[in-house]
């Protein structure tokens, strides 16, 4: 059985202080992995796939891949992904998308 915090308990201060600190640590290390995904976007190699190079293309798969799965946990909306990314050019070279997830309504 848990129990229960009194909120005038210095124990519930402690928690409390503790929760404040973690959530600023959280802040601080989400800032920093949309910075280094933002940084890696802006480097990106957005044409890989058409690389005659097997070493280059696969550098840029395993970049993407990185990519995606960043883009999917701190860029849902793909709003910095979009803000990054080039033109699509008009001789038809695909560039890779963002995936956005769709929530359903509640």
């Amino acid at each position: 059985m848990a129990a229960v915090l009194n909120p005038t308990a210095p124990a519930y201060a402690r928690v409390y202080a503790l929760a404040a600190e973690q959530n600023l640590l959280n802040d601080f290390e989400r800032e920093e992995r949309v910075s280094e995904y933002r940084r890696r976007l802006v480097r990106a190699p957005w044409f890989y796939e058409h690389s005659d190079s097997q070493s280059e293309w696969r550098a840029g798969r395993d970049e993407f891949t990185w990519l995606i799965a960043t883009q999917m946990e701190l860029d849902p909306d793909a709003s910095i992904w979009r803000e990054v990314a080039p033109a699509q050019m008009a001789c038809g070279l695909s560039i890779p998308q963002p995936r956005i997830v769709r929530r359903a309504a509640s």
